[in-house]
């Protein structure tokens, strides 16, 4: 899959993470790994997506 999107965090904590992997690793685009309709912790139907900041560096994993 591995299509790129551009985060925008609604709560303090979804922000301070965008901003942390910017500061990081230099990088606002987040790469999608895996899609599905539901996920255990939420009760609504997705799209849900898995992500990660799209970057090579190794410290990405963290997120």
């Amino acid at each position: 899959m591995h299509k790129r999107i551009t985060l925008s965090g609604v709560s303090f904590h979804g922000k301070n993470r965008i901003k942390e992997a910017f500061h990081l690793l230099g990088t606002r685009e987040w790469r999608i790994l895996e899609r599905q309709d539901r996920v255990a912790f939420h009760q609504s139907v997705g799209p849900w997506f898995l992500v990660e900041p799209h970057s090579d560096n190794p410290k990405r994993k963290t997120f």
